[in-house]
């Protein structure tokens, strides 16, 4: 019977519409014909929060209007009806709540990447007057929820707004006149829409129509065109200057991945920002992590070139630069470097009872040892046709980082770090352990490579888990052709098969 509850097995929308319906799967006929989207056939949860608990206490929840027309970043932009009632939804359970808390248990567990922004842009009118940065934010919402409980049509309605706040910021973007810099709100929504990426990103071969991780260096390098747009100068006071530094890590590692250089490493984009503030560690190893894109640009040009006397030229200039970052990276260690921590790693370190000051130390080491090993692969590259008496020094200390990573890990997989949030700041770091161990060890899958391995395939709470972002990245790795044990990591991440013993 149409549209009685219990008894119909129609779709949702059919039933709503009191209409027959043709039980099409995925989608029904009627549906299709009507030119509406088909709700599915999965049973509706019913959200009741009866507990604020301290979530809703540590965390202010911003209610998502409900009137039928706001402001996005200065333009009118209508919401479709659908959304009103989503957002009266995450409004009442505290969705956008539960979900910062999902993402970034501990503040100090993601110090890598300043998720402090986050916390600050919600108390900003930007959230309030930005329904793209709304609907991105719900879309993340639920998109983890879909994740973690198997549900379709909340991962559905979660590709859904994900796409509208895709559609509405690239509007707003259109329209903006070139001579207005991209506003706080953009750039927010950017840093929000690539967590969906990776929550949901090819996740399944059922959602092959979900965004796919590999376009995440992609989209990266979009969120770089936005910070180029504006000048350093607009990245001085907060919150501006935590997104600026959100965004240079995360773009520094797309850019890695891709092997590009980029702004990031001019000087004005190192020092203008910090105009008023002292820089930490963090952003002291950052300095030197935005050069690494350009060191590898240079070192795939060098060998694509055919000009040997020019070649010569550019490969001492690469030279150089590389050498330079490397007396730099054995200064910050020997300097700034945690209390404790050395190139073999922390033997203090527990990793079963971790702090919030042990997982941010660990996050940082992790960085150091990929972009140290980064560097000496560049200068063993460029130094390869020479008689080096450092070369075998060098694959000790490259094979001793990766290592080191490897066997560091695992304190970022205790609940105060288990996030997807977390799981995007250390997952690049592992990568590069993974592709070192793959070059530097042999041909087999050794222990090492198991235990990388099984942290990957770990879901996180937020409803994701790294393997699909590594397999992406893995795509771009020139090491995949060279050896079986390449072939079998890629083919245990991609969940086609498991490893051999």
């Amino acid at each position: 019977m149409v549209g009685v509850p219990g008894r119909s097995k129609g779709c949702h929308a059919c039933r709503r519409r009191k209409k027959g319906c043709d039980l099409g799967r995925p989608t029904c006929a009627r549906c299709r014909q009507a030119g509406i989207d088909c709700d599915g056939y999965e049973r509706k949860w019913i959200f009741v929060h009866t507990d604020p608990g301290s979530i809703i206490s540590k965390l202010k929840v911003l209610p998502l209007p409900s009137t039928a027309a706001s402001t996005v970043d200065g333009y009118a932009q209508a919401l479709p009806p659908e959304f009103a009632s989503l957002a009266r939804l995450a409004d009442r359970i505290g969705c956008i709540a539960t979900l910062w808390e999902l993402q970034f248990p501990q503040e100090h567990a993601c110090e890598l990447a300043t998720i402090v922004w986050v916390s600050k842009v919600q108390d900003e009118p930007i959230f309030q007057q930005s329904p793209c940065l709304q609907k991105a934010v719900l879309a993340v919402c639920l998109a983890s929820i879909g994740k973690q409980h198997k549900t379709e049509w909340i991962i559905q309605h979660g590709l859904q707004l994900y796409g509208v706040a895709i559609k509405t910021l690239s509007a707003a973007l259109s329209r903006l006149p070139s001579s207005t810099a991209p506003s706080d709100a953009m750039l927010v929504t950017t840093r929000v829409l690539a967590m969906h990426e990776l929550i949901s990103g090819g996740a399944t071969k059922r959602h092959h129509h979900l965004p796919k991780i590999h376009a995440w260096p992609t989209h990266r390098m979009g969120e770089l065109a936005l910070l180029a747009a504006r000048s350093p100068n607009t990245f001085v006071e907060s919150p501006s200057h935590e997104m600026f530094s959100d965004a240079r890590f995360m773009c520094t590692v797309a850019a890695t991945v891709i092997r590009r250089g980029t702004i990031l490493s001019n000087p004005d984009w190192k020092t203008i920002p910090w105009s008023k503030r002292t820089k930490t560690p963090r952003d002291l190893l950052l300095d030197i992590f935005v050069d690494l894109p350009s060191l590898l640009q240079q070192l795939d040009a060098i060998i694509d070139y055919n000009d040997i006397s020019l070649s010569k030229i550019l490969t001492g200039r690469c030279l150089e630069q590389a050498t330079a970052c490397e007396r730099s990276l054995v200064e910050w260690l020997e300097f700034s470097a945690p209390e404790g921590w050395g190139m073999t790693g922390c033997p203090n370190l527990n990793y079963y009872n971790a702090t919030p000051d042990s997982i941010r130390d660990a996050q940082l080491m992790c960085f150091f040892w990929t972009t140290y090993a980064q560097v000496l692969t560049v200068i063993q590259s460029l130094s390869s046709s020479l008689a080096d008496a450092n070369t075998d020094s060098r694959n000790s200390t490259i094979l001793v980082c990766c290592q080191s990573i490897a066997r560091t890990v695992p304190v970022f997989f205790v609940r105060e770090a288990e996030a997807v949030g977390c799981y995007t700041i250390i997952s690049f770091p592992m990568f590069f352990a993974l592709e070192g161990l793959i070059f530097t060890e042999a041909p087999t899958v050794s222990a090492d490579h198991l235990q990388l391995l099984d942290l990957f395939m770990k879901p996180a709470r937020g409803g994701g888990s790294m393997a699909q972002f590594v397999v992406g990245m893995l795509d771009h790795s020139p090491v995949l052709q060279q050896t079986e044990a390449a072939k079998a990591v890629m083919t245990a991440l991609a969940g086609e098969a498991t490893l051999p013993p």
